[in-house]
């Protein structure tokens, strides 16, 4: 086995490293894009955007039979409210759910 005999240049600020500045930038780059999306998630998190609370928690879709309010995320073993408001007074309305709904979803109460 030989012994290395590189010398190590030494920097413009007197430190003697073995070092790729390259690879150091590439690594300072990546650290700082994973910031800004660490950023971003919590931002998201406040506003509402992945559950209760703030702007983006909640979606309205409105159509000609009436307003449906719905949680944009859902959370498993979790309740959560869905109100749907018809546009005319009639003494009766029905509702029809898809099968694929109550497969994933439970309802537990339905208010008038």
């Amino acid at each position: 086995m030989t012994a290395r005999n590189d010398e190590i240049p030494v920097r413009l600020d007197g430190l003697q490293l073995d070092e790729r500045p390259r690879l150091q930038s590439v690594i300072w780059i990546v650290q700082r894009m994973v910031w800004v999306l660490c950023l971003m998630a919590v931002i998201l998190a406040l506003a509402g955007g992945t559950g209760q609370g703030g702007r983006l928690a909640v979606q309205t879709v409105q159509g000609a039979t009436g307003t449906f309010d719905a949680p944009r995320v859902t959370r498993r073993f979790a309740s959560d409210l869905i109100a749907l408001r018809f546009a005319s007074e009639t003494p009766a309305h029905t509702l029809t759910l898809p099968a694929d709904f109550l497969t994933w979803f439970e309802v537990e109460t339905i208010t008038p």
